[in-house]
């Protein structure tokens, strides 16, 4: 991550009140910075590139569509291997933001078993942001509790998963890692204007209006007592491995077996389970 010093807000802040000044039949798609901030080019000061947000005259959770154990969104390069990410604005209210994500496709894709693991995080939003959509319970978890910052364990097949995350406002910026994306092949930023930015795999990217720096915090957040439990953990294995020393003998061993099965259960809203 860069270590450049980032421009003072005051001309970010003036643009933002400019923009959200206008009248509802004003509002046009905004214009988004996009920043790589891990790996090679890693910058907080120069976006690799920019997106538009996808509006139209609905809710987040409306845009995302959610039918047939699968999101839907219009606007989205959807696909079996792929994962995509965007920003959508509720042209009935202007200046309200959704950020969504969302991995594989509906059928008939045959979107195949995968296990993705991106963290990420809304902060600087001036409204309180929610959680309006989720495929699933449980598989974005906010950590810790109300900090929007989220830990992700998504587990799929045939349908997408992922979540729509509403009621965000402001000079936010929306830091994405995407640690483990399994087999996806192909990872975008969506575009309301069609020119959709592919990402690497691996990386960490920050999105914001335009104007100034993203916010440089982590995309996680460590919880309370974390370290302590780390450190009673290490503790255990070492006790753990001494025990294993004392009661060993010539020509005596133990084979241990874990297995983490891939699921697909389906959505919070009450949905049956689905079977592939």
């Amino acid at each position: 991550m860069s270590s450049q010093s980032k421009p003072g807000s005051f001309v970010k802040a003036v643009l933002l009140a400019l923009f959200f000044a206008l009248p509802p039949a004003a509002a046009k798609a905004i214009v988004l910075d996009v920043f790589k901030t891990s790996g090679d080019g890693a910058s907080l000061i120069t976006p690799i590139s920019t997106i538009t947000t996808i509006d139209t005259a609905e809710s987040a959770a409306d845009h995302y569509d959610f039918y047939s154990w699968s999101g839907h969104p219009t606007g989205v390069p959807l696909g079996p291997n792929v994962a995509n990410v965007w920003v959508h604005q509720d042209l009935d209210d202007p200046g309200i933001f959704g950020i969504g994500f969302l991995f594989g496709q509906d059928a008939p894709a045959r979107t195949p078993a995968n296990r993705a693991a991106p963290n990420f995080r809304i902060v600087d939003s001036e409204s309180d942001p929610a959680v309006v959509v989720s495929d699933d319970p449980r598989e974005a978890v906010e950590t810790p509790p109300g900090s929007n910052a989220f830990v992700g364990d998504y587990r799929y097949r045939d349908n997408t998963d992922g979540i729509m995350v509403g009621n965000i406002s402001g000079g936010f910026t929306f830091i994405v890692d995407s640690v483990d994306f399994g087999s996806i092949r192909k990872w975008f930023a969506a575009s309301g204007d069609g020119s959709h930015v592919e990402l690497e795999l691996g990386e960490e990217y920050r999105i914001t209006p335009p104007g100034g720096s993203p916010s440089e915090v982590s995309v996680t957040i460590a919880e309370p007592g974390a370290f302590a439990l780390f450190g009673l953990g290490l503790a255990g294995i070492g006790f753990a491995r001494r025990k294993r020393s004392v009661w060993k003998r010539p020509g005596m061993g133990r084979r241990f077996a874990v297995t983490s099965p891939l699921w697909n259960a389906r959505c919070y809203r009450g949905f049956p389970v689905q079977e592939s």
